[in-house]
């Protein structure tokens, strides 16, 4: 809402070279909230050429990188984030507080299935944050968890949501937690012994949603597959966990989100009724 109020009360012409930090928040905060639409609207928005030779292009190369992640665009956003990456070192302003291009990168080299680098990317990000609690800590544990032997990844997603506890970030603790979630389910020894294992999909299929009777008003008017996604979006998942675990496509994870927004006349996920988080176990 800053972001938006800020564009509508200065044009984009006034704002000459610093319309990137304003642009990168609204650009953000869309693509968080799965409102692929009013990203793509920011990122039309005319940018003098000018400013990428500044440090305001920092943050809007750092958005872009993130929409394109979250549009299933791994290789692209690599592109944006190690270009950020290669301005900030230039400039002498190589810090996770300003940008945290380190993580964003290894999260499009693990989309992209490269775990390898992954691994070595996330490990030395973390030997530079040191042991100090920061989100970027945090979230690098995370990372490094999602490319570590099944073994490991219960400790360091529990590790990563007391670092992100500690300070603050609210969004990525919750990803964290759904994650510890899938960790402790994954590890916990099946009831009825082997003869119960299910390939990993179908351990992860998404529970019907209850009966019609038994939901809020608003959401009855949502179908099963909208229920299943809404769930997922307010408890913090990207539009490509969503899809990788719904086993569907991120452009129709955006589909459904935008029939949610639309039924439930909210603006994003932000606005998700608390209620539709305990509809599905996957969330």
């Amino acid at each position: 809402e800053a972001a938006g109020t800020a564009l509508d009360l200065v044009s984009a012409e006034a704002w000459g070279i610093a319309i990137g930090l304003p642009l990168a928040l609204a650009i953000r905060a869309a693509t968080e909230r799965g409102d692929v639409e009013t990203a793509r609207a920011c990122l039309d928005v005319p940018v003098p050429m000018v400013m990428f030779g500044t440090p305001f292009a920092l943050p809007y190369l750092h958005a872009l990188g993130r929409f394109r992640l979250a549009l299933n665009r791994p290789r692209a956003a690599l592109r944006d984030f190690e270009s950020c990456g290669e301005l900030m070192a230039k400039w002498q302003l190589d810090a996770p507080e300003l940008v945290d291009w380190r993580n964003d990168a290894v999260a499009a080299l693990i989309t992209l299935g490269d775990r390898q680098r992954a691994r070595e990317r996330v490990e030395e990000h973390l030997a530079r944050l040191g042991d100090r609690p920061s989100r970027a800590r945090g979230t690098a544990l995370r990372h490094l968890a999602a490319v570590s032997p099944p073994r490991h990844r219960l400790r360091l997603l529990e590790e990563a949501v007391r670092v992100l506890d500690a300070c603050g970030d609210g969004l990525e603790r919750g990803r964290a937690r759904a994650e510890a979630e899938n960790a402790r389910r994954a590890a916990r020894p099946p009831a009825d012994g082997p003869e119960s294992m299910d390939p990993p999909a179908a351990r992860w299929e998404a529970p019907s949603p209850p009966g019609r009777e038994a939901l809020p008003a608003p959401l009855a008017e949502l179908t099963d597959a909208e229920l299943r996604v809404g769930a997922l979006a307010a408890a913090g998942r990207t539009n490509r966990d969503i899809a990788d675990r719904l086993s569907i496509t991120v452009s129709t994870v955006e589909q459904h989100l935008t029939k949610i927004y639309r039924k439930l006349k909210v603006r994003g996920r932000a606005d998700l009724p608390a209620s539709i988080t305990g509809l599905s176990e996957v969330s």
